[in-house]
């Protein structure tokens, strides 16, 4: 028996990605759900940044990631801050939420939490604790 999904779920909402140069800095902004149909649209967006001096990823208008995306976009960014480029990642919520997930699931290393720009002032919440170790 096939169940129809929930409707307050909605659907899932387009994704833009728009890119722009200002003297020195390379700035790509994304807009939207990043899942893997539209992962290579900011894929190729960001390989072609690769010989740029400074990059800014500005995702906080992202509304969701999944998660096969979000260890991709940190493998990117992680090659993308081997060439001599300057990477600084602005993180939406739902990617902070994510990566924190997928952090203390241990599919991403700690790393990605300051690498993806998650790192902030404000304290991680209390719930992304691992307990037991």
């Amino acid at each position: 028996m096939m169940l129809d999904p929930d409707p307050r779920l909605g659907q899932p909402g387009p994704c833009s990605v728009l890119v722009t140069t200002d003297r020195s800095v390379t700035t790509v902004r994304v807009c939207g759900d990043l899942d893997g149909e539209t992962w290579p649209s900011l894929s190729a967006a960001l390989h072609d940044c690769a010989e740029a001096e400074t990059v800014v990823v500005d995702l906080r208008a992202v509304t969701f990631v999944s998660v096969a995306v979000g260890c991709e976009l940190y493998r990117t960014i992680r090659a993308l801050r081997r060439a001599p480029t300057s990477v600084s990642v602005m993180a939406s919520d739902v990617l902070i939420r994510l990566v924190g997930l997928l952090i203390t699931v241990r599919a991403l290393p700690a790393e990605a939490m300051t690498m993806l720009g998650c790192a902030s002032p404000r304290r991680a919440p209390a719930s992304w604790a691992v307990h037991g170790e």
